[in-house]
């Protein structure tokens, strides 16, 4: 059976063959970095039906392979459960950190002759890549900012904190405390308080989209910083919330103030203000911004999980005026614009070569277009020699032909609109991911037969 016959095939159930695996493992190779079994001696797990390991003890629990569960929908794999047996876990998450972005989807422009990948990142603010400043999830949420912020000559910066006594209060975990509604210690009432400081700045909704009465600011964006600089791991929740404003009169800003003591009830609430009045200086308050400050997850693993699924960042008002500057002229006053147009234009599905728009893979179950392929192992970049753009995360490949050895991003992009051939992908290379590396070809050839 070949590649081709497989991909035609209109039957569900899958075969695999010996000869079709070998063809598999010649062309997609696994990257080491990405192996979720890293950090698992590969000594305890048992040799498959018909092939003996003398080093092996056979007296151990035996590995049972799993089988495609009826019915399961497979999202980028095969899903499968244990018929019986032990199979070996994972790593922890401590062994395995280095997997954040060891999978990359593809993406090419309408054109056809530019072609890029995007390494898929966990974003997780304690990641040791992702938690880092100019990391490639700090970059993509400057790049998605930008736009906004490009449309406003002035740009009002306010920081909301609330006092060490508040900020403990309402724990919804273990230990709640009864009935109370609180402002920053979960999830529950991050929200709310996220939508009253929302409501004082930007009015209380009206009738109508986006019709708003009694606001202070026509447009702006909010996102919460977890900890402070001062002192290491102390969990001190403040909302930086950036508006299309300049100078405040005096009177005004305390006015302002008010309204978010009264409506917060916190009557000792730290507000504080400033402002950017150039394009550099509006760059910096958005890099800082959106930066990360949950470096450690055990600063506060209760917090840890509660933000999961947590809508850090809000924005309200129409942003679709024309720029009021270019990035050009904050790099001008120093600012690091590095690889953010580019980022920008593909977050946009636009490709920043030629400017055409990226192809329509296929469409989603809601009828809208997908523009990205289904991920892949992201060692086909090193093979490629795709080049990063700017530490983002994203990359340009150089055009290559299938020479019959690795597939060209043409040939890998055309089979991963194939769902078979992408749940019988993700199915022999989690086979190969259960045996060393240096296993013997001939040996793992009548392992993968043996199995089939």
């Amino acid at each position: 059976m070949t590649l081709k016959s497989l991909t035609q095939q209109k039957n569900k159930s899958i075969k695999i063959t010996g000869e079709l695996c070998h063809d598999l493992l010649k062309h997609f190779p696994v990257s080491s970095s990405s192996n979720r079994y890293s950090g698992v001696d590969t000594n305890t797990i048992p040799p498959t039906k018909g092939i003996r390991r003398p080093d092996f003890d056979y007296s151990a629990p035996n590995l049972i392979r799993a089988e495609r569960t009826p019915g399961a929908v497979a999202v980028s794999g095969i899903n499968g459960r244990e018929l019986a047996g032990d199979l070996p876990l994972p790593a922890s998450p401590e062994q395995t950190h280095g997997r954040c972005g060891a999978w990359a989807v593809l993406a090419e422009c309408s054109s056809g002759l530019h072609h890029f990948a995007k390494r898929i990142v966990c974003g997780k603010e304690w990641c040791p890549e992702c938690g880092q400043d100019d990391s490639a999830a700090h970059k993509r949420r400057q790049s998605r900012l930008v736009p906004k912020l490009q449309q406003v000559k002035e740009l009002g910066y306010f920081v909301i904190e609330f006092p060490e006594i508040y900020r403990h209060i309402g724990q919804q975990g273990i230990d709640p405390d009864p009935e109370i509604s609180a402002w920053c210690y979960s999830k529950a009432d991050l929200r709310e308080t996220t939508n009253i400081m929302v409501s004082v700045l930007a009015g209380k909704r009206g009738r109508g989209a986006g019709n708003r009465i009694d606001g202070y600011f026509n447009r702006g964006l909010l996102r919460w910083h977890w900890f402070g600089d001062k002192i290491e791991g102390k969990w001190n929740p403040h909302a930086n919330v950036l508006v299309d404003g300049g100078y405040i009169e005096p009177e005004k800003l305390e006015e302002i103030k008010a309204a978010l003591r009264e409506a917060l009830h916190c009557p000792d609430l730290i507000v504080n203000y400033s402002y950017a009045d150039s394009p550099g200086k509006i760059m910096h308050k958005l890099k800082y911004v959106t930066r990360t400050t949950f470096k450690n997850k055990d600063w506060n693993p209760y917090m840890a999980a509660e933000l999961f699924n947590f809508r850090n960042t809000r924005w309200w008002g129409k942003w679709n005026n024309e720029p009021a500057w270019e990035l050009n002229q904050a790099e001008a006053e120093g600012a690091d614009i590095d690889g953010l147009a580019a980022v920008g234009n593909l977050q946009e599905g636009v490709c920043p070569d030629c400017g055409q728009s990226l192809k329509t893979i296929y469409h989603n179950h809601a009828g809208q277009p997908v523009q990205w392929t289904r991920p892949i192992d992201s060692m086909y970049l090193t093979l490629w020699n795709a080049e990063e753009i700017a530490g983002s995360g994203y990359y340009r490949i150089p055009h290559c032909e299938h020479t019959g050895t690795i597939f060209s991003p043409d040939k890998v992009m055309e089979f991963t609109r194939d769902d078979q051939y992408v749940a019988l992908l993700a199915y022999v290379k989690d086979k190969r991911r259960q045996w060393p590396d240096d296993a013997d070809e001939d040996w793992w050839n009548q392992i993968i037969e043996c199995n089939a």
